[in-house]
């Protein structure tokens, strides 16, 4: 079991990972073996926001689905 000290900042790496990410070009690997790339425009618990290239619109990828 993890000591009570770690469990404060469970997710901040990730957290902190995404928000440098956010703005730059991306590359998602699906689960169903399609490949998506596009700007990364936000990341919530359990959803990423990608604005594939070249289109005017936005995609919403639940992380589960995500490789």
């Amino acid at each position: 079991m993890a000591d009570e000290g770690g469990l404060k900042y469970w997710g901040l790496r990730e957290l902190s990972f995404f928000e440098r990410c956010e703005g730059e070009t991306i590359t998602v690997h699906l689960m169903t073996g399609e490949t998506l790339a596009g700007e990364l425009l936000g990341v919530d618990k359990y959803n990423v926001t990608v604005r594939p290239a070249g289109a005017a619109s936005t995609l919403l990828v639940p992380k589960h689905a995500i490789a």
